[in-house]
């Protein structure tokens, strides 16, 4: 996962942690 995939995650879907745990 890419770094901007991770920002679009924290602000778009408001989800900040919830990427780390599905990767």
């Amino acid at each position: 996962m890419t770094i901007t995939d991770i920002q679009l995650l924290e602000k778009s879907g408001g989800r900040s942690g919830d990427w780390r745990r599905e990767t």
